[in-house]
């Protein structure tokens, strides 16, 4: 069955109401939303185009991340990507075809955290060659990015593929460090 666009803008229209968080409508088949993350405004929009229903969002400013970790992640991506501005900003996409967008299957969601973290702490040491005696600093930017969907297959039950890039800036070196991580999921709804 093919979905009209109508259809898929009504049910998108339904679907943000419901969402906390400032929601608008751009334009016919274009909405905003922006949610909170982490203590700053995620600017996501949502639009309607090409028999795709497409969420983008600026995850990431310029300098932030190795432009070849993006070109690796995005290979293993299959319904979303990271694209990147000439700017040197980093965004996040994700496509779904118009035949999946309904209200029983409809559900994703796109994130990205920053914690900056600074740690002092006096450090004694019985034999002063080891440590020195006195403060031990040490300074974090830790980012995460993700996103995924969330499919129903009935019955309460939910295939979820999902992804997580996270990446630890620090002044320490065996603390600096970054990760990817790719997950499928399948959950039970039992209420």
């Amino acid at each position: 069955m093919t979905l009209k666009p109508s259809d898929a803008r009504t049910i998108v229209d339904s679907y943000l109401a419901a969402l906390e968080g400032e929601t608008r409508r751009v334009a016919d088949g274009e909405w905003g939303l922006t949610v909170d993350a982490a203590g700053w405004p995620l600017h996501v929009g949502v639009a309607i185009r090409d028999g795709l229903l497409r969420a983008q969002a600026e995850v990431l400013g310029a300098g932030q991340i190795d432009p070849h970790s993006l070109l690796h992640w995005n290979r293993g991506l299959h319904f979303a990507r990271f694209t990147e501005t000439g700017a040197g900003d980093v965004w996040i996409e994700a496509d779904l075809p118009l035949e999946a967008v309904t209200d029983e299957r409809l559900d994703g969601f796109l994130f990205t955290t920053y914690l900056h973290d600074t740690f002092d702490e006096d450090r004694t040491h019985v034999d002063r060659a080891l440590v020195d005696i006195g403060i031990f600093s040490r300074t974090d930017n830790h980012y995460d990015i993700g996103g995924g969907l969330a499919w129903s297959l009935g019955r309460g039950w939910y295939l979820r593929p999902d992804f997580l890039y996270t990446r630890v800036v620090s002044s320490v070196p065996i603390n600096d460090y970054h990760s990817t991580e790719a997950r499928i999921s399948v959950r039970k709804n039992f209420f």
